[in-house]
């Protein structure tokens, strides 16, 4: 009977001695990456590396890139101890200053369920407007709309409309308001827009060589009266 009572102890101590699985865990060293200064649409990428280190495998998976960011590979499945290495790019020809742009990463991990990968950096570009893109919002059909943005272009430069795609907008390069320095890019939408969803594009044409076109998307919607 006390050999069968040891045993049973000994038993019992062994169970109690094997602690729980870990489940997965995302660790990442440094999840911004600086990528300096660089001209309008030259290529930016940098690496980052995931690293599992919970017990169980981890899944990761990247939400579809906006903004023109975008990962390499889109998923990975990392074992425990391992890491995974993801190609972060970014397409530049939209923006202009100093920006940040992150990606979301999707996880597995119960403490952690979305990182955030980020690149950061300056944007020197030769014409650049600001935002980039002009909404309309919604407009009541009988009534004009205008909108304003700032057109930002470096010394030297000349920059003029080139076309539009829609013909209810109607474009101009104005020049600084007094007490500014940038000039604006003013969009006047006429009265009898069509009722539903608007989208127009605006061309602008510059001097400068590294992108001498610059497309301005407008969109909206237009309401009946």
């Amino acid at each position: 009977m006390k050999l069968i009572t040891l045993v049973l102890t000994l038993g019992l101590c062994a169970c109690a001695e094997s602690p729980p699985a870990i489940g997965p865990r995302a660790a990442v060293s440094n999840a911004t990456a600086d990528f300096g200064i660089i001209a309008a649409c030259n290529a930016v990428s940098r690496r980052f590396e995931v690293r599992n280190a919970g017990g169980l495998p981890l899944q990761l998976d990247f939400a579809g890139g906006g903004c023109g960011i975008r990962a390499t590979p889109a998923a990975a499945r990392v074992l425990p101890g391992e890491s995974a290495t993801f190609e972060v790019g970014l397409d530049t020809c939209n923006l202009s200053g100093t920006v940040t742009r992150s990606i979301a990463v999707f996880t597995n991990d119960p403490t952690q369920r979305t990182l955030n990968l980020a690149l950061r950096g300056r944007v020197d570009a030769e014409v650049a407007v600001v935002p980039p893109s002009m909404y309309l919002g919604h407009l009541r059909r009988g009534q004009d709309a205008v909108l304003d943005a700032k057109l930002l272009s470096q010394p030297g430069l000349s920059v003029r409309i080139a076309s539009t795609d829609n013909p209810f907008v109607e474009a101009q390069v104005r020049p600084a308001a007094r007490g500014t320095t940038a000039q604006r890019l003013h969009l006047r939408i006429r009265h009898d827009a069509p009722y539903g969803h608007f989208q127009a594009a605006v061309r602008l044409q510059s001097t400068g060589k590294q992108r001498p076109t610059l497309d301005v998307p407008v969109i909206g919607f237009v309401d009946q009266g």
